[in-house]
Order: structure tokens, then sequence, then C-alpha cells
């Protein structure tokens, strides 16, 4: 789910924890656009994010532009990736000769870079997620959402600013 940069899309707290509107359908079940998040900003070498968690990260396509997706894979883990899917694969296993294929058809494996995550949007067909941009390093991570801030805004009181 994108977001913008702009005085529309966060508001400080205190503790620097802000907000951000969702602005897509990337995400749904979870998420709905109009949503709005708390997020807490995320500190240089802070410990490894959980699988599951829900993270603001810059959009590596446009640098005005923050995501809301959901971290699938930490640094160490196999990835098998394919158009509309992606499947873990346990750290330790061995690489694949040739990734499966069939009803999955998955293109290729990758390996987690250590201290990178692999993010992935709850609806694979409407998200641009670590499928078409890769794992994403620690300084891509602005923060974690830990819960949603109050009501979804309707469309029509939204401000320009949000995150996708």
């Amino acid at each position: 789910m994108p977001a913008r940069r702009s005085a529309g899309t966060r508001s400080r707290q205190a503790g620097g924890e802000f907000e951000v509107v969702v602005a897509d359908r990337s995400m749904e079940p979870s998420l709905k656009d109009g949503e709005i998040l708390r997020v807490r900003p995320r500190r240089p070498g802070a410990g490894p994010l959980p699988r599951g968690s829900l993270v603001v990260v810059h959009d590596p396509e446009s640098s005005d532009r923050w995501l809301i997706k959901r971290v699938f894979a930490v640094g160490g883990d196999r990835v098998l990736v394919g158009p509309h899917d992606a499947q873990r694969r346990p750290a330790r296993a061995a690489p694949l000769e040739r990734p499966p294929t069939g009803p999955e058809r998955f293109l290729e494996e990758l390996l987690v870079p250590p201290d990178h995550v692999f993010v992935l949007s709850d609806r694979p067909e409407v998200g641009r997620d670590s499928r078409q941009f890769g794992a994403l390093p620690p300084e891509s991570i602005v923060g974690v959402a830990h819960r949603r801030a109050r009501a979804r805004r309707s469309r029509s009181s939204r401000r320009s600013g949000s995150a996708s």
C-alpha cells in the first residue's frame, strides 16, 4: 500500500509515533483503504522483525511514497517466488536445482540476505512487494504498525497524503 510523505500523511505523537492512512487495497482483508494506523519508528540497530509484522517501508521505486506490507521472511530464509505467491523454505534447506512448477509456478528461489526482510502484500494480485523489488535492507524500514489509531476516514474527508 503506498503512502506519501507529506504533512497530510502522518502526524507525530508522543514518543515519536506517527499515523499513516492506508491508501489502497493491497492489504485487504487485514487493512482497508482509509484505515489509520499507529506506527512506531524503527531505530537503527533494532533487533530482527518477527515474521508477520506489519511494517511501513520506503517504496524502492518512488522516493515520495511509503508502502505498508507484511514481513514474510527474514535474513537467512529461502523464498520460492512466483507471480502471485511466495513460499518460505527452511533456512538450512539446500538450494533447489530447479524451482517446482505446476499450479504454483514458482519462478525462482531467493536467499534473503542477513538483516533484510522480504515483504508481501496480503492481496498479491493488486500490490507491489518483494516479489517485484526484492528483499529490503534495514534502512528501508520506516516503522512497525502496531495498532489501528482510530476509525477509517471517509473518502471525502481523507487528506491527500497516505500509505499504501
